[in-house]
């Protein structure tokens, strides 16, 4: 039957009389109603008949899938009779509904929503895998290696004998060691009457054999690998609905597809079934142009509510029964947890209680172990930018408890992560009081046990959450800042340099009044120092810090400063006592007139005042898989127009004085006119888009591209090729 769709998928048949009879669902549903026929446009008649048969064969192959549930089924219709009557009949083979879901789980679709077929998920699927212990990295289930695959005659022999015989336990030291033997003699017995009579046997477990693991094996040939089909769709825009308010049934019921995997998460009783999809329908989610259309978004709307339910309440290991020794219920909740992240993609089709009963979840994931607190963090990172107003609500909630479990080191660079991310968007902490702000975690009391990374990261953090206080409140935090950063020093005889300038930037921030400027002078003023670790005294020097890239390719790229008039008020302001009006005296003391002092001062000249970074964006068009055809792209897709628009902001790259240009020529817009950028008060991002870049002549293999894209740490790849992207594909 799969290599029936298979050949079907692509296929343009010669045009013939269309059945009069649509395609049933697999189950009665409100989400996969029977769909009337309606009239079919003149371009998809020829293979209208192909499509008409992929659809009978996927809901086919659906109602074998679909787990045994007698409330799903409708009694009153005969196709759902039949179809109750298959399932009793052949859903309890695990081999089959396994290759059924192998092939299901491979299916994706291009920007079009052409069907095509991935056939290695391996590389995906590993982290995923390695939670369950089904990848060669980590031990099985068990500690004893797995009984060879049976045949399908002894497949079928044991399905038939289940059930029906019993067998004894053999005692392993031979029947003379029995509790009861026939040949003893009354005196033996006499004598075994006071003895306790010995305990039952533990009851004899079955064996459940492992049907799959990483590296995956499909029982069936991907004939057609990754050629887009031109034959069956599941989605087209295009195709208005009918006089009657139905669209006609011309694509693939995904929507169908759906609902029967919320079968498996809610009732599966069968392991194997239910780790595979587990662990490869998030893969297959975030292909969205495959869940398209108004009766699948409302597929994934319940499929999300269910999932939330169950893995909130516990129970999503209910039908299962007890797990493997190695496995634990936080493992399987961890691959939930996975794939409420994916589903997050889809938040426009949201309402406001479906986003807090995302955010209940993910905040109760928290409380569990690392398994479901790394996806949560993640999770909670991204609903920071996707589901803000439900972020805002909880964000009280998710910060008392980062503050409980910061002291485990495992996480607590997805907390750094998690606290800048947070930090940097103003509208979630609008409401924060000065006990909110108290209780966001400072990692710097555990520095001895965190990598440098996380040490960077944690001080970064606290200047984010310093710049994101009032001018007027800032005062009042300077003593707790300070008490912390003291307390990461507790196991050192000297305070180190980092943290005693760190203080200094801290009481120097707490009193200025000036807002931008005087805080950007001061981190400058706080990362000179901590690079150069300078030491005025003749003590020991402190140990040597990462030089840490400022982004600056050359002085020739820094943009001239831009001439700017200081009011004279200003200097009359710094020494006042504002903000603080309770101070008697007037602020500032005099500096000597020392050389080190003018060094420093002149070095700040030398010192950006923000962190610069460079991404590169690739666009890859249909069916293109080289170095020179990804390059010479100068558009793309309306998708990925609307990402670069909502990912930044498009500036002017001649005469450009005011914004970071990550090396882009600034003259002759020889690397184009314009780009796309992103700052706010701390951070300015370039990204390095391919499609606005030029093509020269002369310039066959885009050096002048490469130059600036292939120098990039991080690059985004937009991928409508159809194809799985090759990360070796841009040769730097």
């Amino acid at each position: 039957m799969i290599s029936l769709i298979n050949a079907l998928m692509p296929s343009v048949l010669t045009p013939r009389e269309l059945p009069t009879e649509s395609p049933l669902p697999v189950r009665s549903s409100p989400h996969t109603q029977p769909v009337r026929p309606s009239v079919q446009p003149p371009e998809r008649t020829a293979r209208a008949p192909a499509s008409f048969q992929c659809i009978l064969v996927m809901r086919d192959l659906l109602a074998l899938l679909s787990p045994v549930r007698a409330d799903s089924m409708d009694p009153n219709e005969e196709a759902a009779e039949e179809r109750s009557h298959i399932i009793d009949g052949k859903s309890g083979c695990s081999y089959a509904r396994q290759a059924i879901l192998q092939w299901l789980v491979r299916l994706r679709a291009d920007r079009d929503h052409r069907l095509y077929m991935v056939k290695d998920l391996d590389a995906e699927i590993e982290p995923f895998a390695h939670l369950i212990n089904r990848t060669p990295l980590r031990p099985r289930a068990s500690d004893t290696p797995a009984a060879p695959e049976p045949r399908i005659r002894d497949r079928e022999r044991e399905r038939r004998n289940r059930g029906m015989t019993t067998t004894a336990p053999v005692n392993p030291e031979g029947p003379a060691r029995t509790g009861r033997n026939p040949e003893r003699g009354r005196a033996s017995d006499s004598r075994s009457r006071s003895r306790q009579p010995p305990a039952p046997p533990p009851a004899v477990v079955p064996i459940k054999h492992t049907i799959w693991s990483i590296p995956d094996v499909v029982p069936f040939d991907v004939a057609f690998g990754t050629r887009p089909s031109e034959g069956m769709t599941t989605y087209e825009q295009r195709v208005k609905p009918s006089d009657d308010g139905l669209l006609p049934q011309l694509w693939l019921p995904v929507s169908a597809y759906v609902c029967v995997m919320i079968d498996l998460i809610t009732c599966e009783t069968d392991w194997e079934i239910l780790s595979y999809a587990l662990c490869h329908f998030p893969v297959q989610m975030s292909n969205k142009y495959l869940f398209c259309g108004p009766r699948t978004r409302s597929a994934i709307i319940r499929l999300i509510s269910e999932l939330c339910t169950v893995v909130y309440e516990d129970k999503l290991t209910t039908h299962i029964g007890p797990l493997a020794t190695s496995l634990k219920a936080t493992d399987v909740a961890g691959l939930a947890y996975h794939t409420l992240t994916t589903l997050m993609s889809y938040h426009r089709t949201f309402n406001k209680q479906l986003q807090d009963d995302l955010l209940r979840t993910f905040l109760r994931g928290l409380n569990k172990n690392t398994t479901t607190v790394k996806p949560c963090l993640q999770a909670l990172a991204i609903a920071a930018f996707e589901l803000q107003p439900s972020t805002t609500k909880f964000l009280g909630e998710i910060v008392d408890k980062l503050s409980q479990i910061m002291s485990n080191p495992t996480i607590a660079g997805y907390i750094l992560e998690l606290l800048c991310i947070i930090g940097s968007i103003p509208s979630l902490y609008a409401n924060f009081t000065d006990d909110n702000y108290r209780r966001v975690p400072c990692p710097v009391a555990e520095s001895y046990a965190l990598t440098q990374h996380v040490f960077i990261l944690a001080y970064y953090q606290i200047y984010i959450w310093f710049l994101a206080l009032k001018l007027q409140d800032r005062p009042k935090h300077i003593p707790y800042i300070t008490r912390h950063l003291l307390l990461a020093n507790e196991h050192y005889t000297q305070v180190d340099e980092p943290t005693e300038l760190e203080n200094v930037a801290a009481l120097g921030l707490g009193e200025q009044v000036t807002g931008e400027i005087v805080e950007a002078a001061t981190e400058a003023i706080s990362q000179v120092q901590t690079e150069s670790g300078s030491n005025p005294s003749n003590e020991a020097p402190v140990a040597e810090t990462p030089n840490i890239p400022s982004g600056l390719l050359s002085p020739c790229s820094i943009a001239p400063p831009k001439e700017m008039e200081l009011d004279p008020s200003y200097f009359a302001l710094q020494l006042s006592p504002y903000p603080d009006i309770r101070r008697a005296s007037l602020r500032g003391r005099l500096v000597p007139n020392d050389d080190l002092l003018g060094r420093t001062l002149r070095s700040l000249d030398r010192v950006p005042v923000m962190d610069f970074h460079k991404v590169g964006i690739i666009y890859v068009g249909p069916g293109q898989t080289h170095e020179r055809e990804i390059l010479g792209n100068r558009a793309g897709s309306p998708a990925y127009t609307h990402f670069l628009d909502n990912i930044g902001r498009l500036i002017r790259l001649k005469d450009q004085k005011d914004l970071y240009t990550g090396g882009l020529d600034q003259h002759y817009d020889s690397d184009g006119k314009y780009a796309y950028a992103w700052w706010d008060v701390i951070i300015q991002m370039l990204y390095h888009t391919a499609t606005l870049m030029p093509n020269r002549e002369g310039d066959e293999q885009f050096a002048f591209k490469k130059l600036h894209i292939g120098n990039d740490y991080v690059r985004i790849v937009w991928n409508d090729s159809g194809k799985p992207y090759r990360f070796d594909t841009l040769a730097t």
